[in-house]
């Protein structure tokens, strides 16, 4: 048997993922989803399975002969022009904003190979089974489009196929002028990047050298998978010398068969001693080496001499060059670009490079600003091009639409849409701009993110002036006469804004009636979007609750955009989670995801068993992100690694995140630290927000998410990254939780922050606290939500629940708190009046490092005396975070008047984050007694040093057992 069912399933959902996050073929998606979504879906998996394993003349089986019948090509333009540009003699330079034109010319196209789903899961399964043999053996100087592998170079499990490319990229540039930096101090340094002309249809594969570099041997194990791959490529490309083909875009092992290609060149030019640094993204080709070129010489004509003294390139005719043993792959003259740095001079140009890489590339650590994002959208989507200062008008070019800056306004713009409502005016200056953006040749030019324009009219509610947009874009499309393939390009851009339409619409399938009357050629289909709701092929960062499309909501035609749609439909029925998409997702689901999910839609979550969240988000996860059996029904299957043990002893529920089953590095060195550092948040929060929550109704205004977004901003910015950023009580909306833990989960910041109030069915009001803990685990960041429900709530807290109409939750028997033990320290939690009670405060003496506390809280003289009590009597440090308006929040440690505050914010109106250092091991030497001195207040009397050897140790139980027996709430 040459594969198993499991493995060609799996084959499919490495397929489904990789196209999931790939934005640039919504045709591979469609077809995906329609796949999905027959009623043969099981028995086409099977159908593959059994044509690879079966015996005889399978190659030229009907059901092979089908399939390979379907392989053409479509046609996807590149560039657009004006027709005024095609006979512009360039003698005046004219620039202009207007973009139209009577016709417009198809300026470059290229081709994706369109084919069966099966011939797409066939590439993957010649991956799985022998590409990888390929990718293991490059170079680490390749950086794109390289497989995640083992340590044998073997394909792992899941669904993941492709390393993420961000790091790979950012360290393809930035390495360069690293060496550059290095090296430019004692010689003079050349850097030259260059890209090779239309890769893929230029290349000339040979399967014979193939086979050779995979092992005859082993590729006569898989000599059916192989043979048919080899004819899937001979069909799509006439056989050129021979046995060799070029390579179809679009097919997910051409990626890798075209690093491939390119290997032996690699290796020259890995091994020349005159070439000090070499790497390359595909095609695209960076290389630095030292130089002697004299002063005052031709720096161009000297630079493409050294290439080919070094043996990079040919020159050819035309002012076109060619890679050094391979003549076909060609680079023009334009593609070339040279950096020259003379030793000797400042390198200030290289700091600035590095530096704007850098900015580029941390930009989107932070939060959006919708100041400058929903005001100044055209003016950021520009790219000005000028040849002298950009203070005199006659030195500016050109000013042109860049896609990368407008998608990613775009996308700021789509991301701030689903926090909070703008007003119609905002709304409508917003889509103004664009659809000033998006006409001529630029709309043309920018279809690529149609999608992105059509889901911000839809979340905007805005479908009139969609239409409008439609149907100009239309009369656009068909102004294509001239140039590559108009015919072709026309018919694809039509099919291609019905797919953008049916993708963006298949969020929200009822608000197609409200789209107008426009073209059948370009509706959305209805049969689609409901193809793509259950493949759960939609677009999910614009899902309102996360996770709601991954339940039985999807049967129903519930706008996935807006949070009121679907808890107004919650409300008339439970969502289940449905087992197909569990057991199909596209993408690495969090166990914090489905904790704030169980939360939202299992009432049996808000009380007790809210502390056993992410036991079951991180089982049902495991079954989720470790696809097994396509049979398989059961959905909670057990851990298979602990890496966050639980115990409870009556009242206390300890949280143990140790560093076992495969914790990466970054994570073990985490647990060795000897020191925590500490973030407090001055923080305004406002009575009207707690009243807003009571009604059910929370604020969730730009103006609130902008103050928020500030202060974690700042976070991010502080010169040193804080271990644990800690916010007051009631602080956040309870609908921002998602986003509170992913932000913690991105950056692995702690976050300890209190939600305003919860407003259940039953109209109870649920004061929740949350302490949001990352950690990474197998590459993949993650985060430990710990949800708790207040104890005690304050007498004023009270009065208003009961005046708002509005219940108090069921007084649980037992009270609630946590014990953590998170990066070496140990802490527990407090939420404002639960300070109030002594005995629970004694809780945890000689147990914890520092006690932190959420607070919205006037009497501050009252808590102050709380918090030294506990600062000298538990002999712990001591941080709380109380709103602004009242003030006091602070750090303190065990130690004598004038030492005791490492920090202290008194309040005031600016949020401002400030941060400090616990030492907790000082502490802790200081309390066993293995460093004693005058730095700590005494131990207070009967204090057990056992607690520290606990805290040490990692071992609860000889402190924990039958010291809680008389806990009462």
């Amino acid at each position: 048997m040459i594969v198993t069912v499991d493995e060609v399933h799996q084959a499919y959902l490495k397929l489904k993922a990789t196209n999931y996050f790939d934005k640039s073929s919504l045709d591979l998606r469609f077809a995906i989803a329609a796949f999905e979504s027959s009623p043969r879906f099981l028995s086409r998996i099977e159908g593959l399975t059994r044509f690879l394993n079966s015996p005889g003349k399978a190659l030229t089986s009907s059901y092979f002969r089908s399939l390979r019948s379907q392989v053409t090509s479509v046609v996807v333009p590149k560039a657009f022009r004006r027709s005024e540009e095609e006979h512009n003699d360039n003698s005046t330079q004219v620039i202009s904003n207007d973009t139209s034109s009577s016709t417009y010319s198809v300026a470059k196209t290229h081709r994706f190979i369109d084919a069966p789903v099966e011939i797409h899961v066939l590439a993957v399964l010649w991956l799985m089974k022998l590409g990888y043999k390929l990718d293991a053996g490059l170079s680490s100087a390749i950086r794109g489009n390289r497989l995640k592998s083992m340590a044998d170079g073997s394909i792992p499990q899941g669904t993941q196929l492709f390393r993420p490319y961000p790091a790979q990229y950012n360290a393809w540039q930035d390495g360069a002028f690293k060496v550059v930096e290095d090296l430019c101090d004692n010689r003079s340094v050349f850097l030259a990047t260059m890209d090779i002309t239309r890769f893929y249809p230029s290349v000339r594969v040979s399967f014979s050298r193939m086979e050779s570099d995979l092992g005859r041997e082993y590729v006569q194990r898989f000599r059916k998978l192989q043979e048919a791959f080899k004819l899937i490529h001979l069909d799509y490309s006439e056989p050129k010398n021979g046995n060799t083909v070029a390579l179809p875009i679009g097919l997910l092992s051409s990626s890798v068969i075209a690093n491939w290609y390119l290997k032996r060149f690699d290796r020259r030019i890995l091994k020349s001693p005159r070439i000090q640094y070499y790497s390359r993204y595909i095609d695209d080709i960076i290389l630095v080496w030292t130089t002697n070129v004299p002063r005052h010489a031709d720096l161009g004509a000297s630079a493409i001499r050294e290439l080919k003294d070094r043996r990079i390139i040919i020159p050819q005719t035309s002012g076109v060059s060619a890679l050094r043993g391979f003549p076909h792959l060609t680079i023009q003259k334009e593609k070339l670009r040279f950096f020259f740095f003379r030793k000797n001079f400042s390198s200030a140009s290289i700091k600035a490079i590095r530096k704007t890489i850098a900015e580029s590339s941390s930009e989107f650590l932070f939060l959006p600003d919708d100041k400058s994002y929903d005001t100044d959208f055209q003016e950021a989507a520009y790219d000005l091009v000028f040849s002298e200062s950009p203070h005199r008008l006659r030195s500016y070019r050109e000013f042109t639409a860049s896609q990368y800056r407008t998608s990613k306004h775009l996308a700021r713009l789509l991301y701030l849409a689903n926090l909070s409502h703008l007003t119609r005016p905002q709304r409508k200056k917003n889509l103004q701009q664009i659809h000033q953006l998006f006409t001529g040749v630029t709309g043309l030019q920018l279809f690529p993110l149609w999608e992105k324009v059509i889901t911000l009219h839809l979340i905007y509610r805005e479908f009139d002036v969609l239409g409008s947009w439609i149907k100009r874009l239309r009369v656009g499309i068909f102004r294509i006469a001239i140039g590559e393939e108009p015919k072709a390009t026309r018919q694809f851009l039509q099919r291609h804004m019905a797919r953008c339409l049916s993708l963006a619409f298949a969020l929200n399938p009822e608000a197609v009636q409200h789209l107008g009357q426009i073209p059948n050629l370009i509706r959305p289909s209805a049969k689609a979007m409901r193809n793509l709701r259950f493949s759960n092929l939609v677009r999910h960062e614009f899902v309102a609750e996360k996770l709601i499309n991954y339940t039985s909501a999807w049967r129903s035609s519930i706008d996935y955009t807006t949070i009121a749609a679907i808890r107004k439909m919650s409300g008339k029925e439970t969502f289940r989670f449905d087992k197909h998409l569990l057991a199909h997702s596209p993408r690495y689901v969090h166990p914090d995801e489905i904790c704030y999910f169980l939360v939202r839609h299992d009432k049996r979550m808000l009380m007790h068993d809210i502390e056993n969240l992410y036991k079951d988000g991180n089982s049902l996860c495991e079954t989720i992100n470790n696809p097994g059996l396509h049979k398989r029904t059961e959905l909670l299957g057990p851990l298979t690694e602990s890496l966050i043990s639980t115990q409870e002893f009556n009242g206390v529920k300890t949280f143990n995140l140790t560093p076992g089953g495969n914790f990466a590095d970054s994570a073990l060195d985490a647990f060795k630290k000897r020191t925590i550092k500490l973030a407090i948040a001055n923080m305004q929060t406002y009575k009207h927000n707690v009243q807003s929550s009571f009604k059910g109704t929370p604020n969730k205004s730009a103006k609130r998410r902008r103050e928020l977004f500030a202060l974690l901003n700042d976070t991010i910015r502080l010169r040193q990254k804080p271990d644990l950023l800690i916010l007051p009580e009631l602080a956040i909306p309870f609908d921002w939780m998602p986003w509170i833990s992913g932000f913690a989960r991105k950056h692995q910041i702690g976050i300890i922050c209190g939600f305003e109030y919860f407003i259940d069915r039953n109209q109870t009001a649920w004061n929740i606290s949350g302490t949001f803990l990352p950690f990474t685990r197998a590459t993949y960041k993650q985060v430990l939500p710990i949800l708790r429900v207040k104890n005690h709530y304050a007498p004023v807290e009270t009065k208003g629940i009961l005046k708002a109409g509005l219940h108090l939750p069921p007084t649980p028997w037992k009270a609630r708190y946590d014990l953590v033990r998170w990066r070496g320290a140990v802490f527990s939690l407090f939420n404002c009046y639960e300070l109030a009670n002594i005995l629970h405060r004694a809780i945890f003496r000689s147990l914890v490092d520092f006690i932190a506390a959420i607070e919205w809280n006037k009497d501050t003289s009252y808590f102050g005396h709380i918090a030294e009590s506990i600062v000298y009597d538990l002999h712990c440090y001591f941080a709380q975070s109380n709103v602004a308006h009242y003030g006091d929040s602070c750090v303190l440690a065990p130690k004598s008047k004038h030492d005791k505050q490492l920090l202290r914010l008194s309040g005031g109106q600016n949020s401002v984050v400030l941060m400090t250092t616990i030492p907790f091991a000082e502490l802790r030497a200081f309390q066993d007694g293995s460093k004693p001195g005058e730095e700590f207040k005494p131990l207070p009397p009967d204090f057990d040093p056992a607690g520290v050897a606990t805290r040490e140790n990692q071992d609860w139980n000889p402190m924990l057992k039958g010291f809680f027996d008389n806990l009462r709430s």
